[in-house]
């Protein structure tokens, strides 16, 4: 799911690479969890701000699927569409746990 080349091109060496993961699950765990209490709330200005900010970390590792998972959220929020935020949000936080799980083994 992460993009390894692209993150050794970028940051150099393994050292740099882990510790800008770990700030990213750091990061991204508590953004996740807000993301969450936001959609309970449907609270779409934080919605969105989440999920652009969630977008843009996911982007710098190399997540794609976090990407395109937290995008469409993301869209949704922008648009008003709140219909689908409590299925996006499940695929979303599977797709992040599938990623924490891959940086964790590293």
């Amino acid at each position: 799911m992460l993009n390894m080349e692209m993150l050794r091109d970028f940051f150099g060496d393994e050292g740099e690479i882990r510790e800008v993961l770990a700030q990213f699950v750091e990061t991204t765990d508590s953004d996740i969890q807000q993301l969450e209490q936001a959609i309970e709330e449907r609270d779409i200005g934080q919605i969105a701000e989440l999920a652009h900010r969630i977008k843009g970390a996911s982007q710098v590792i190399g997540a794609a699927d976090l990407v395109r998972a937290v995008g469409e959220l993301e869209a949704d929020a922008r648009t008003h569409d709140d219909h689908c935020f409590d299925e996006l949000y499940a695929a979303l936080a599977e797709t992040y746990r599938h990623v924490s799980e891959e940086i964790q083994s590293l």
